[in-house]
């Protein structure tokens, strides 16, 4: 055996493991939570995520009555600690390559956005704001977040 094969060897048996214990997770932050009058916004606990490779957020959004006014801006904030939170900017599909702040929800959709592995923070919470919101006419929001451990 000549060297480039014992060094791909080697690589191949050091590299297998990553590959093999790679797994994604998917948890649960927002709960079938209605949003209409009271309460007109939830926010999520503070969700752990150091360990994901590129977090992502998947919003499931429903209305009760697809022909009103009702609409929810989703927003994401990020800390260092869990306590002391800043607004966070992310992708989605819909905005290419540009940043997010917000995202405005109008009708019965599941959205997702993403943030950059390179502006990574340990802990995440999502920030959901419904107005038009009646008794009659309600959101009911379910967020996750998920990634590659």
């Amino acid at each position: 055996m000549n060297f480039k094969k014992i060094f791909a060897l080697v690589s191949i048996i050091l590299w297998l493991p990553l590959a093999v214990f790679a797994s994604s997770d998917t948890i649960q932050i927002i709960d079938d939570t209605t949003l209409d009058d009271s309460p007109t916004t939830v926010t999520s606990s503070a969700v752990y995520i150091g360990y994901f490779s590129q977090p992502s957020v998947y919003i499931l959004y429903d209305e009760t009555d697809p022909d009103s006014a009702v609409s929810t801006a989703v927003s994401m904030q990020v800390s260092h600690d869990g306590s002391n939170w800043i607004d966070s900017s992310w992708y989605d599909f819909a905005g290419g390559s540009t940043f997010q702040t917000s995202e405005t929800l109008s009708a019965d959709a599941n959205y997702v956005g993403w943030l950059e592995d390179q502006a990574h923070y340990p802990y995440i919470r999502v920030i959901a704001l419904a107005t038009g919101g009646d008794a009659t006419n309600s959101t009911v929001i379910n967020a996750y977040i998920a990634g590659n451990r």
